[in-house]
Protein backbone atom coordinates (compact mmCIF):
# COMPACT_ATOMS: atom_id res chain seq x y z
CA UNK A 1 0.00 0.00 0.00
CA UNK A 2 1.24 3.45 -1.19
CA UNK A 3 0.07 7.01 -0.41
CA UNK A 4 -1.69 9.07 -2.35
CA UNK A 5 0.53 10.87 -5.58
CA UNK A 6 0.88 14.66 -4.72
CA UNK A 7 2.17 17.48 -7.04
CA UNK A 8 3.13 19.46 -3.90
CA UNK A 9 6.78 18.74 -2.83
CA UNK A 10 5.97 21.07 -0.01
CA UNK A 11 3.34 18.49 0.82
CA UNK A 12 5.26 15.95 0.96
CA UNK A 13 7.55 17.58 2.90
CA UNK A 14 5.25 18.04 5.63
CA UNK A 15 4.39 14.34 5.89
CA UNK A 16 1.28 14.35 3.67
CA UNK A 17 2.73 11.34 1.19
CA UNK A 18 3.19 9.27 4.20
CA UNK A 19 0.41 6.10 3.92
CA UNK A 20 -1.59 5.19 6.86
CA UNK A 21 -0.09 2.01 6.95
CA UNK A 22 3.23 3.77 7.45
CA UNK A 23 1.79 5.76 9.87
CA UNK A 24 0.61 2.91 12.11
CA UNK A 25 4.23 1.65 11.97
CA UNK A 26 5.85 4.62 13.10
CA UNK A 27 3.44 4.86 16.14
CA UNK A 28 4.26 1.09 16.86
CA UNK A 29 8.13 1.71 16.35
CA UNK A 30 8.93 2.70 20.16
CA UNK A 31 6.31 -0.21 21.52
CA UNK A 32 8.43 -3.19 22.40
CA UNK A 33 4.56 -5.28 22.88
CA UNK A 34 4.02 -4.71 18.98
CA UNK A 35 7.05 -5.52 16.41
CA UNK A 36 6.27 -5.51 12.77
CA UNK A 37 7.39 -8.83 11.25
CA UNK A 38 8.35 -8.75 7.61
CA UNK A 39 7.86 -10.95 5.02
CA UNK A 40 11.52 -11.02 3.19
CA UNK A 41 10.93 -13.97 0.64
CA UNK A 42 9.73 -12.71 -2.59
CA UNK A 43 7.41 -15.32 -5.09
CA UNK A 44 7.52 -12.82 -7.87
CA UNK A 45 10.42 -11.27 -9.28
CA UNK A 46 13.66 -13.08 -11.41
CA UNK A 47 16.10 -12.06 -8.87
CA UNK A 48 17.47 -10.10 -11.31
CA UNK A 49 14.92 -7.63 -11.20
CA UNK A 50 14.87 -7.77 -7.10
CA UNK A 51 18.05 -7.11 -6.73
CA UNK A 52 17.30 -2.69 -6.66
CA UNK A 53 14.29 -2.59 -4.79
CA UNK A 54 15.60 -5.01 -2.34
CA UNK A 55 18.72 -2.92 -1.67
CA UNK A 56 16.89 0.32 -1.31
CA UNK A 57 13.50 -0.28 -0.07
CA UNK A 58 13.56 -2.98 1.79
CA UNK A 59 17.36 -3.09 3.44
CA UNK A 60 18.85 -5.56 1.41
CA UNK A 61 15.83 -8.37 3.11
CA UNK A 62 14.42 -9.28 0.22
CA UNK A 63 15.36 -13.24 -1.05
CA UNK A 64 13.79 -15.17 -4.08
CA UNK A 65 12.05 -18.37 -4.13
CA UNK A 66 14.37 -21.32 -5.39
CA UNK A 67 10.99 -22.42 -7.34
CA UNK A 68 10.82 -19.51 -9.52
CA UNK A 69 14.37 -19.94 -10.80
CA UNK A 70 13.42 -23.13 -12.95
CA UNK A 71 10.26 -21.88 -14.66
CA UNK A 72 11.85 -18.28 -15.03
CA UNK A 73 14.96 -19.95 -16.86
CA UNK A 74 12.97 -21.29 -20.00
CA UNK A 75 12.13 -17.31 -20.98
CA UNK A 76 14.48 -16.17 -23.57
CA UNK A 77 14.67 -12.60 -23.48
CA UNK A 78 16.83 -10.90 -20.91
CA UNK A 79 15.31 -9.96 -17.26
CA UNK A 80 16.57 -6.41 -16.39
CA UNK A 81 17.65 -4.25 -18.70
CA UNK A 82 17.91 0.11 -18.68
CA UNK A 83 17.36 1.62 -22.21
CA UNK A 84 18.87 5.38 -22.79
CA UNK A 85 16.83 6.98 -25.20
CA UNK A 86 18.86 9.41 -26.74
CA UNK A 87 16.55 11.15 -29.17
CA UNK A 88 13.46 11.14 -27.08
CA UNK A 89 11.99 14.38 -26.00
CA UNK A 90 8.79 15.12 -23.53
CA UNK A 91 5.66 17.48 -24.42
CA UNK A 92 3.72 18.60 -21.52
CA UNK A 93 -0.30 20.06 -21.83
CA UNK A 94 -1.51 22.26 -19.73
CA UNK A 95 -2.62 19.94 -16.84
CA UNK A 96 1.05 19.28 -16.28
CA UNK A 97 0.99 15.58 -17.51
CA UNK A 98 3.55 14.32 -19.53
CA UNK A 99 3.93 12.60 -22.89
CA UNK A 100 6.76 11.21 -24.99
CA UNK A 101 6.09 9.85 -28.39
CA UNK A 102 9.62 8.86 -29.11
CA UNK A 103 9.47 6.14 -25.94
CA UNK A 104 5.48 5.41 -26.74
CA UNK A 105 6.74 4.13 -30.02
CA UNK A 106 9.62 2.40 -28.51
CA UNK A 107 7.44 0.67 -25.71
CA UNK A 108 5.24 -0.84 -28.36
CA UNK A 109 8.20 -2.32 -30.36
CA UNK A 110 9.71 -3.70 -27.18
CA UNK A 111 6.32 -5.41 -25.75
CA UNK A 112 5.97 -6.82 -29.58
CA UNK A 113 9.92 -8.28 -29.30
CA UNK A 114 8.88 -9.49 -25.07
CA UNK A 115 5.69 -11.44 -26.72
CA UNK A 116 7.82 -13.19 -29.60
CA UNK A 117 10.28 -14.58 -26.49
CA UNK A 118 7.29 -16.62 -24.98
CA UNK A 119 5.83 -14.38 -22.06
CA UNK A 120 2.02 -14.60 -22.15
CA UNK A 121 1.53 -11.05 -20.70
CA UNK A 122 3.41 -7.62 -21.10
CA UNK A 123 1.74 -4.65 -19.45
CA UNK A 124 3.50 -0.94 -20.40
CA UNK A 125 3.41 1.68 -17.73
CA UNK A 126 3.89 5.28 -16.99
CA UNK A 127 3.25 7.35 -14.60
CA UNK A 128 1.26 10.27 -16.97
CA UNK A 129 -2.54 10.00 -18.05
CA UNK A 130 -1.60 11.62 -21.55
CA UNK A 131 1.42 8.96 -22.26
CA UNK A 132 -0.84 6.35 -21.69
CA UNK A 133 -3.37 7.71 -24.24
CA UNK A 134 -0.56 8.12 -26.86
CA UNK A 135 1.02 4.93 -26.39
CA UNK A 136 -2.93 3.08 -26.74
CA UNK A 137 -3.31 5.83 -29.95
CA UNK A 138 0.03 3.89 -31.17
CA UNK A 139 -1.24 0.05 -30.04
CA UNK A 140 -5.15 0.50 -31.94
CA UNK A 141 -3.32 1.60 -35.02
CA UNK A 142 -1.55 -1.44 -35.03
CA UNK A 143 -2.95 -4.25 -36.92
CA UNK A 144 -1.15 -7.29 -35.66
CA UNK A 145 -2.29 -9.62 -33.35
CA UNK A 146 -0.04 -9.29 -30.33
CA UNK A 147 -1.67 -5.96 -29.41
CA UNK A 148 -4.55 -7.93 -27.86
CA UNK A 149 -1.88 -8.68 -25.44
CA UNK A 150 -0.61 -5.60 -24.10
CA UNK A 151 -1.80 -3.68 -21.13
CA UNK A 152 -0.97 0.12 -21.29
CA UNK A 153 -1.27 1.58 -17.65
CA UNK A 154 -0.61 3.96 -15.03
CA UNK A 155 2.06 3.32 -12.39
CA UNK A 156 -0.47 3.91 -9.89
CA UNK A 157 -3.21 1.76 -10.42
CA UNK A 158 -1.31 -1.36 -10.79
CA UNK A 159 -0.70 -1.31 -7.45
CA UNK A 160 -1.28 -5.52 -6.23
CA UNK A 161 -0.79 -6.42 -9.82
CA UNK A 162 1.96 -8.50 -11.90
CA UNK A 163 2.57 -9.13 -15.43
CA UNK A 164 5.47 -11.81 -16.57
CA UNK A 165 7.09 -8.80 -18.15
CA UNK A 166 6.64 -5.11 -17.90
CA UNK A 167 8.34 -2.28 -20.28
CA UNK A 168 8.22 1.11 -17.87
CA UNK A 169 8.30 4.13 -20.14
CA UNK A 170 9.73 7.25 -17.92
CA UNK A 171 8.89 9.83 -20.55
CA UNK A 172 11.03 12.73 -19.11
CA UNK A 173 13.38 13.85 -21.35
CA UNK A 174 13.84 17.64 -21.16
CA UNK A 175 17.23 18.18 -23.66
CA UNK A 176 17.77 17.67 -27.33
CA UNK A 177 19.35 14.03 -26.82
CA UNK A 178 22.99 15.77 -25.75
CA UNK A 179 24.51 15.79 -22.23
CA UNK A 180 25.43 19.09 -22.87
CA UNK A 181 21.85 20.42 -24.09
CA UNK A 182 20.09 19.45 -21.24
CA UNK A 183 17.53 22.49 -19.66
CA UNK A 184 18.15 22.99 -15.46
CA UNK A 185 14.61 22.56 -14.35
CA UNK A 186 12.88 25.16 -13.08
CA UNK A 187 10.17 25.52 -9.90
CA UNK A 188 7.08 24.66 -11.91
CA UNK A 189 8.96 21.37 -13.69
CA UNK A 190 9.64 20.37 -9.98
CA UNK A 191 6.36 20.18 -9.19
CA UNK A 192 5.62 18.45 -12.28
CA UNK A 193 7.96 15.84 -11.83
CA UNK A 194 6.39 14.09 -8.59
CA UNK A 195 7.03 10.53 -9.92
CA UNK A 196 10.78 11.22 -10.20
CA UNK A 197 11.12 12.20 -6.11
CA UNK A 198 8.82 9.28 -4.92
CA UNK A 199 9.95 6.50 -4.11
CA UNK A 200 6.35 4.39 -3.36
CA UNK A 201 5.57 4.78 -7.05
CA UNK A 202 9.35 4.36 -8.30
CA UNK A 203 8.83 0.42 -6.11
CA UNK A 204 5.61 -0.24 -7.30
CA UNK A 205 6.82 0.34 -11.31
CA UNK A 206 10.15 -2.01 -10.35
CA UNK A 207 8.07 -4.65 -8.88
CA UNK A 208 5.48 -5.53 -11.47
CA UNK A 209 7.56 -7.80 -13.53
CA UNK A 210 7.66 -11.60 -12.85
CA UNK A 211 10.22 -12.23 -15.79
CA UNK A 212 11.51 -8.92 -17.60
CA UNK A 213 11.54 -5.52 -16.97
CA UNK A 214 12.53 -3.25 -19.62
CA UNK A 215 13.19 0.76 -18.52
CA UNK A 216 12.44 3.36 -21.50
CA UNK A 217 14.27 6.38 -20.18
CA UNK A 218 16.26 9.76 -21.01
CA UNK A 219 19.47 9.09 -18.44
CA UNK A 220 20.82 12.07 -18.24
CA UNK A 221 17.38 14.00 -17.26
CA UNK A 222 16.51 11.40 -14.65
CA UNK A 223 20.27 11.20 -12.95
CA UNK A 224 19.23 14.87 -11.57
CA UNK A 225 16.98 12.97 -9.41
CA UNK A 226 18.80 11.04 -6.61
CA UNK A 227 16.80 7.95 -6.38
CA UNK A 228 16.88 7.60 -10.03
CA UNK A 229 20.52 8.20 -10.25
CA UNK A 230 21.13 5.65 -7.70
CA UNK A 231 18.94 3.18 -10.22
CA UNK A 232 20.73 4.01 -13.37
CA UNK A 233 24.42 4.05 -11.30
CA UNK A 234 23.38 0.21 -10.36
CA UNK A 235 22.37 -0.59 -13.66
CA UNK A 236 25.51 0.64 -15.38
CA UNK A 237 27.80 -1.70 -12.79
CA UNK A 238 25.96 -4.26 -13.45
CA UNK A 239 26.46 -3.55 -17.22
CA UNK A 240 22.48 -3.49 -18.31
CA UNK A 241 22.23 -0.14 -19.64
CA UNK A 242 22.00 -0.06 -23.56
CA UNK A 243 22.22 3.58 -25.59
CA UNK A 244 19.85 3.59 -28.40
CA UNK A 245 17.64 6.11 -30.40
CA UNK A 246 14.48 5.66 -32.46
CA UNK A 247 16.60 4.41 -35.33
CA UNK A 248 18.74 1.78 -33.95
CA UNK A 249 16.00 0.33 -31.42
CA UNK A 250 14.65 -2.40 -33.65
CA UNK A 251 18.91 -3.65 -33.93
CA UNK A 252 19.49 -2.88 -30.41
CA UNK A 253 16.96 -5.30 -29.27
CA UNK A 254 17.41 -8.03 -31.65
CA UNK A 255 20.87 -7.80 -30.50
CA UNK A 256 19.95 -8.11 -26.70
CA UNK A 257 17.05 -10.82 -27.01
CA UNK A 258 19.75 -13.17 -29.10
CA UNK A 259 22.70 -12.74 -27.18
CA UNK A 260 23.71 -15.37 -23.84
CA UNK A 261 27.23 -15.63 -22.05
CA UNK A 262 29.24 -18.66 -22.08
CA UNK A 263 26.60 -19.54 -18.69
CA UNK A 264 23.74 -19.33 -21.81
CA UNK A 265 21.97 -17.36 -19.21
CA UNK A 266 20.13 -14.05 -21.09
CA UNK A 267 22.19 -10.49 -21.34
CA UNK A 268 22.15 -8.77 -17.71
CA UNK A 269 21.33 -11.91 -15.88
CA UNK A 270 23.39 -12.10 -12.56
CA UNK A 271 23.47 -13.67 -9.06
CA UNK A 272 22.15 -11.95 -6.17
CA UNK A 273 23.89 -10.09 -3.84
CA UNK A 274 25.51 -12.94 -1.75
CA UNK A 275 25.42 -15.76 -4.35
CA UNK A 276 22.36 -18.01 -2.53
CA UNK A 277 18.42 -18.11 -3.22
CA UNK A 278 16.15 -18.72 -0.74
CA UNK A 279 13.38 -21.50 -0.91
CA UNK A 280 10.29 -20.46 0.09
CA UNK A 281 8.73 -22.32 3.10
CA UNK A 282 5.15 -22.64 1.62
CA UNK A 283 4.77 -23.75 -1.68
CA UNK A 284 1.85 -22.45 -3.09
CA UNK A 285 2.48 -18.41 -2.12
CA UNK A 286 2.06 -16.92 -5.35
CA UNK A 287 3.71 -13.12 -4.11
CA UNK A 288 6.04 -11.73 -2.16
CA UNK A 289 6.15 -8.73 0.09
CA UNK A 290 6.04 -6.09 -3.09
CA UNK A 291 2.01 -5.77 -3.38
Amino acid sequence: MYSEVFISLRAQDLGYGRSLFERLLLCLQDNQDWCPISLNVQCRMHHAICSFPSAHFYNNMLLTDLALEHSKSQFSGPPYIVFDVKDSKEQCDEICSFQNPVEAQLAIITAEYLLQCGVLSVAVLTPYTAQCVCINRILRSSSRDRSCRIEVGKVEGFQGREKDAVVLSCVHANGEGSSTNIRPLDASQLNCTGFLHDKHQLNVALTRAKMSLIILGHLNTLMKFPLWNALITDARQRKVVVSTTEATIKRNIEMIFQERNPNGKSFGEGKHRDGKYHRCLVAKRKEGPPT
